[in-house]
């Protein structure tokens, strides 16, 4: 498991709360939008590491509301794209509801090879959107 954030007193508190107990966890701070990078720079992890799973819970949502918000949620999803296992890794994404034309733009990302499911029945709600996305085969 590893727990990734922009906020290094975030990191740093959960590195504190969560280390002794869990000692195989690593604590990464930096910036998803260059994901690879963060992920080679830190502990001496290979930026081919790959993972089962991402769970992003807000980070799409605190993306969109900044100027050039497109660049940076493609630069998001093609850094996953790298890292995700292939095929099969999977994106989780909770949440606000997403428009139509944002789910649009996350599907056609070209940057990125995911394939989303949006909005699954069970688990979202008017308000919040449980959306799932795997990896494809490499290209």
């Amino acid at each position: 498991v590893t727990c990734f954030d922009y906020s290094l007193p975030c990191i740093e508190m959960q590195q504190n709360m969560h280390s002794p107990e869990c000692p195989n966890m690593s604590f990464i701070h930096g910036d998803a939008t260059s994901l690879v990078e963060c992920l080679a720079k830190q502990n001496n992890l290979s930026s081919e590491a790959q993972y089962d799973v991402i769970i992003d819970k807000g980070l799409i949502d605190a993306l969109m509301c900044g100027e050039g918000w497109d660049a940076d949620v493609k630069r998001l999803l093609s850094g996953a794209s790298d890292v995700l296992r292939k095929p099969g890794g999977l994106y989780i994404l909770v949440s606000y509801k997403l428009a139509s034309h944002t789910k649009e733009f996350i599907q056609n990302s070209e940057a990125s090879s995911l394939e989303w499911n949006f909005d699954l029945p069970h688990e979202s709600s008017s308000v919040v959107s449980f959306s799932t996305a795997r990896s494809k085969e490499s290209e």
